[in-house]
């Protein structure tokens, strides 16, 4: 039979086990590890254009050899974001307009130098002339030499600043909305336009198993030189646009910007 003291014991016990709990200090949170995005990072908005195979989507999910890129430097930067794809007109304008917003897979030329941030090179870029492969009065002559020439090209784009540059009349150039170059290829083959102006990566991937493909001859490289980047509003957040140009610059110098642009091209992820 216990008797009252050994309860009063007991009591005595358990009420030095809770002080000594109380006084002991709290376990420190487990770190989160660098660049990891948490519920209270910055979150950013992406935009982009369907660009394959540089930016694409398959099953609702943004992808390509530009989006492995831009996710990984987003990562790194522990920053939250969204991946959305636009018509370019309207990509290009949100970006312009709305803080704290990326785009990406966007030429950087002379005329958006100030009106965005440029965070980084993804990849090199080349520019060409095609024409159908039937348009033989085309094939081996210079722009010189075809004045009445006529060019399917997408609003927005670079490459309507590149032929004007080039001393083309904005009436001979035939302004389309919708970015995918089978659009602009369809143009072509109907006779509406003589050539379009396509990244030639980007128009193989585009015409691929399609009745398009094939019917197309590479007329002229229009343009080669510099590349795709990743820019940002030019009003966004300061402290956000200098940690993800610390990720991208690191990405560079490992080499892994190439690694993951390239893995990503020949697994066409």
């Amino acid at each position: 039979m216990r008797s009252r003291s050994d309860g009063v014991r007991r009591g005595l016990g358990v009420g030095l086990a809770l002080a000594c709990l109380a006084s002991a200090p709290l376990a420190a949170p487990a770190p989160v590890p660098a660049g990891t995005a948490t519920d209270a990072a910055p979150s950013v908005r992406v935009v982009t254009e369907l660009l394959p195979p540089y930016n694409f989507q398959e099953d609702g999910v943004v992808k390509g050899a530009s989006t492995a890129v831009v996710r990984a430097v987003l990562e790194r930067a522990g920053l939250r974001y969204s991946l959305e794809v636009q018509p370019w007109a309207r990509a290009l304008d949100t970006a312009l307009h709305d803080p704290n917003t990326f785009i990406y897979s966007i030429a950087r030329t002379e005329e958006r130098e100030k009106q965005l941030v440029w965070l980084g090179k993804i990849c090199d870029r080349r520019l060409a002339l095609f024409c159908s492969k039937e348009r033989r009065d085309l094939l081996g002559h210079g722009l010189k030499d075809l004045p009445a020439a006529t060019f399917a090209v997408i609003q927005g784009d670079a490459s309507v600043d590149l032929l004007k540059k080039l001393g083309i009349p904005a009436a001979k150039l035939h302004v389309m909305r919708d970015a995918r170059s089978p659009t602009a290829a369809t143009h072509v083959l109907e006779g509406r336009s003589d050539f379009f102006v396509s990244n030639p990566l980007r128009f193989e991937a585009g015409v691929r198993g399609t009745e398009l493909e094939g019917r197309f001859q590479q007329h002229s490289v229009l343009w080669e030189g510099d590349g795709y980047y990743l820019a940002a509003n030019s009003g966004s957040d300061s402290a956000v646009v200098a940690r993800v140009r610390d990720a991208f610059a690191a990405l560079h110098a490992s080499g892994k910007v190439k690694t993951l642009f390239d893995r990503a091209l020949a697994q066409g992820e």
